[in-house]
């Protein structure tokens, strides 16, 4: 299995409307083989910065979907506006999965 995993930061008061938009994404992302699932994690501490996991099963999938143009013009186009400052995203391995 294969994350990618984003921080970021959103103008302050932001996140509800964040959340609406990521829903919509994802769903529409999802229709066109995108992550197999995903997660929108808020900061506690933060308020206004969180987290966005996907899951991929191949490393494959998650390198293709990531530099897939039109995918990023997608994210770009729908959640530009929401987004403050710098963010990062990483390409992981899960290598220990315990229940």
């Amino acid at each position: 299995m294969f994350m990618r995993i984003t921080w970021g930061r959103i103008r302050p008061g932001q996140w509800e409307e964040y959340e609406r938009r990521f829903e919509r994404l994802a769903s529409a992302q999802a229709k066109e083989g995108g992550p197999k699932r995903r997660w929108l994690v808020r900061d506690l501490d933060d308020p206004d910065a969180g987290f966005a996991i996907s899951v991929f099963e191949t490393e494959n999938e998650m390198r293709s979907w990531s530099s897939d143009p039109a995918a990023r013009e997608r994210t770009k186009t729908e959640m530009a506006d929401l987004y403050i400052g710098d963010y990062r995203s990483r390409q992981c391995e899960v290598r220990l999965q315990l229940s």
